[in-house]
C-alpha cells in the first residue's frame, strides 16, 4: 500500500531539470518567467503543480515528470 501525504515546499533557489536535449533549463513561470521562489505542491503519487510568487499556478512544463518532481522535492524536507 502506497502512503500518500500533501507536499507544499518553497524552492528559494531556482529550479533546474534536464531539458529536452539534456542540457539543465531552470523552471519558470509561464505568465511572469519567475525562477525561484517556486512553491511545489500536490499529493505524493499525484502529479506536483508549482506556484510562482505572484500566486499564478502552472503545471511543470513538458520536460519534467510532474510525480517524480513531487516525489525528489518531498525528499529535500
Amino acid at each position: 500500500m502506497t502512503m500518500t501525504h500533501p507536499v507544499d515546499v518553497t524552492i528559494h533557489g531556482p529550479i533546474t531539470a534536464d531539458g529536452p536535449d539534456g542540457r539543465p533549463l531552470r523552471i519558470r513561470c509561464p505568465h511572469c518567467r519567475a525562477a525561484t521562489r517556486l512553491t511545489v505542491y500536490g499529493t505524493l503519487g499525484s502529479p506536483g503543480m508549482l506556484m510562482c510568487p505572484q500566486k499564478h499556478h502552472f503545471p511543470p512544463p513538458p520536460y519534467v515528470d510532474p510525480v517524480e518532481l513531487l516525489r525528489q522535492v518531498d525528499a529535500l524536507t
